[in-house]
């Protein structure tokens, strides 16, 4: 129903009564977007957050859009500042045509990941070390991580050329073409000490970014007393990993 209809019907202090009772917008478009979509599966849910991005890139207010950004960020369990990084890819993305996109190469992972990707490709004692750790929790908190988790799902054997082209056959050309320079890369000196270190930086940045996440929520009214209980624990819990780490880190040095 227009709202000139309720008005001339119900009087404007009942109109105004509708508007403030109303549902906000961005909360309807949030859970409307989020409904359909696999939160647990890091894919999903990256793409879903580069498709909210781009919409939320045309909120030209910069204050309402930074809490736009906070909302999505509690609900996708995304760090604000990996959407905020999404956002300032929008208006070059959108200059794109689809046939340019098209044609381009895929998204080369981040340097810590790329490495990542080199070590578990080329050397088995690296790849081994990679499978023992909890990778998938760690991957799943990590962006553009999705080639590395899938390097590490496949069966494949480091020396055995064949197993390699069963795995290369499952790429993408783009994804082929990343593969390919990973696998003609040279190698950096010290595999074994390399990927822990890569690997513990990687830990670091995913549980800071669990921690934006939970103290982000912190900030949402909405939070039941159990849920605010519940979300101290978990940032007192990720507080204190990150400082284990940083000891663990620093012993290390030391012993070396």
């Amino acid at each position: 129903e227009d709202p000139d209809s309720i008005v001339r019907r119900e009087g404007k202090e009942e109109f105004v009564k509708r508007v403030a009772a109303a549902r906000d917008f961005f909360d309807y478009w949030i859970e409307r977007e989020t409904a359909a979509a696999d939160l647990n599966s890091l894919g999903a849910k990256m793409q879903l957050a580069r498709r909210m991005a781009e919409t939320v890139s045309r909120v030209h207010d910069s204050f309402m859009r930074g809490e736009v950004v906070n909302r999505v960020s509690a609900r996708l369990g995304v760090p604000a500042s990996d959407l905020e990084t999404l956002l300032a890819k929008q208006p070059r993305e959108r200059s794109l045509g689809p046939k340019r996109r098209e044609s381009e190469p895929a998204v080369v992972p981040p340097h810590d990941v790329a490495i990542l990707c080199l070590l578990a490709l080329r050397d088995e004692a690296a790849r081994n070390f990679l499978l023992e750790q909890n990778w998938r929790e760690v991957l799943a908190q990590t962006p553009g991580a999705e080639l590395l988790a899938r390097i590490l799902e496949a069966g494949l054997r480091v020396d055995d050329a064949a197993s390699l082209n069963a795995f290369m056959a499952t790429l993408s050309p783009q994804e082929e073409a990343l593969v390919s320079a990973w696998l003609m890369q040279k190698m950096p000196p010290n595999a074994s000490a390399v990927v822990e270190d890569w690997w513990k930086g990687l830990r670091q940045a995913a549980l800071r970014r669990q921690l934006e996440v939970a103290e982000n929520r912190m900030k949402l009214s909405e939070l039941s007393v159990g849920d605010v209980v519940n979300l101290q624990k978990q940032i007192l819990d990720l507080r204190q990993q990150l400082h284990d780490l940083s000891q663990f880190s620093s012993a290390r040095t030391g012993d070396n």
